[in-house]
């Protein structure tokens, strides 16, 4: 007890004392109807004293009682929480370590004291998804969103887990999630996108291309962005050719051409709405626009194949030597005349050509092979051997091989979009076999 309060109790007992000496005659006290009590003045006074102080001495005790059990709750929480928290920081440094068994039995023992911990079931849920348990991943994942419904992080891996688990529609719905939470998440927009794209869902992604240039923080990755939508349209007007919407693929291809009148792709998949619609002859049209536009080599092939389908063979043949007429010093139309030659088995024009190709910077194996096949037919097996082992290898159709300008991957095949680092329009002739053609 302080000091005020002991003096605060002295002056209480010395008024008291006072009015017991002046207040000694009793005083009836009427309870009720026939019923009177006498008690001394003082005994009146004292009695709702007496009452007060006992309420208030109750009222203190409640308090003092209360505080003293939420304390020993609030210690119990804290050692709880200490518990945890030593128990999840063993867990991640397990992970670091490799240790995935370890650091899941860690992560148990946490929900087995909190079974709705957000990050324990998030770090069980990524344990899983990297075991390849899918389904025991996404559980633990949807635990962890339930528990914490705005959390970005879990709703990430949540996206990640129903994604590698093919289930893509509810991975889209769980990304709308995140854009209700920030509706600018670039992260969320640009694998919405992707999501989009393994649905073949291009006229949505189109759309959502829109919005991912708009919220790019790095002018950068603006650019990269705008220069994406291109390519997206590209693939728009390649889904509606594939349906069979032609009039939907060639409005697409022609929206990027205008965008970009050096974007070969756009070109070839024009021309192959057009052949496709039967008009052959305006197939031919825009592939020799687009040579004349871009002086792409990818449009010459495809324009031979065009007039040896058509069995004019003649007007390729022009196209070629035009072209050579106009940079002679270019050894890759004089090759791929040489080549057309001879698949025409126009084998003296295809020799002639070929045989006095300069190739002194670079090595062409497939001139070597076309050499050694003529050679071969002609009965002259020494000098075909000769250059065979020049090409070091035999091949009686020599296919031109294609190879990425971005990221140099290499296909036998023509396509639009480069496989491996997603690109569009980057694939070029190689016809070194060792780098693309910049």
């Amino acid at each position: 007890m302080n000091l005020f309060a002991l003096l605060f109790l002295l002056i209480i007992v010395a008024v008291t004392a006072v009015l017991t000496f002046f207040n000694l005659d009793p005083v009836s006290v009427t309870l009720y109807t026939g019923y009177v009590y006498e008690l001394p003045k003082i005994g009146l006074i004292l009695i709702p004293f007496g009452a007060g102080a006992s309420i208030v001495f109750v009222l203190y005790l409640m308090r003092d009682t209360r505080r003293y059990i939420d304390g020993w709750k609030e210690s119990r929480i804290k050692k709880k929480e200490s518990r945890i928290q030593d128990l999840y920081s063993k867990g991640a440094n397990a992970i670091l370590a490799g240790q995935q068994k370890e650091a899941q039995d860690y992560f148990r023992k946490i929900l087995q004291e909190k079974p709705n911990h957000p990050y324990a079931l998030m770090r069980m849920g990524n344990l899983a998804l990297q075991m390849r348990n899918l389904q025991e991943a996404v559980d633990y994942l949807k635990r962890a969103r339930d528990a914490e419904p705005r959390n970005l992080e879990i709703l990430f891996a949540l996206a990640t887990g129903l994604e590698e688990s093919k289930r893509l529609e509810e991975a889209m719905g769980v990304l709308d999630k995140v854009l209700r939470v920030d509706e600018d998440n670039p992260a969320a927009l640009i694998r919405k996108r992707t999501l989009y794209e393994k649905l073949d869902r291009w006229e949505e992604v189109n759309e959502l291309q829109k919005r991912i240039v708009k919220v790019q923080p790095d002018p950068k990755d603006q650019e990269r962005e705008e220069k994406n939508i291109l390519g997206y349209k590209y693939e728009l007007g390649r889904f509606h050719l594939e349906a069979g919407n032609f009039e939907r693929a060639l409005k697409a291809f022609r929206t990027v051409l205008r965008l970009d009148k050096e974007f070969v792709s756009a070109y070839l998949g024009e021309a192959e709405v057009l052949l496709r619609q039967d008009a052959p002859t305006k197939s031919v049209e825009i592939l020799e626009q687009g040579y004349e536009t871009t002086g792409s080599l990818t449009i010459l092939f495809r324009l031979e194949d065009l007039f040896m389908q058509l069995g004019d063979p003649n007007r390729i043949i022009s196209l070629y030597q035009k072209a050579i007429s106009k940079a002679p010093a270019n050894p890759k139309l004089r090759f791929f005349l040489g080549k057309l030659y001879y698949r025409l088995e126009m084998l003296d024009d295809a020799f002639d050509v070929l045989s006095k190709l300069d190739t002194a910077n670079e090595h062409y194996p497939d001139q070597h092979k076309l050499l050694g096949n003529i050679y071969l037919r002609r009965g002259n097996f020494s000098m075909a051997a000769e250059e065979f082992k020049r090409a070091l290898r035999l091949q009686r159709r020599v296919v031109i091989p294609y190879c990425c300008a971005e990221c140099h991957y290499q296909s036998d095949n023509w396509s639009g979009r480069c496989p491996s680092c997603g690109r569009w329009d980057t694939y070029r002739a190689d016809l070194t076999h060792n780098q693309c053609e910049v």
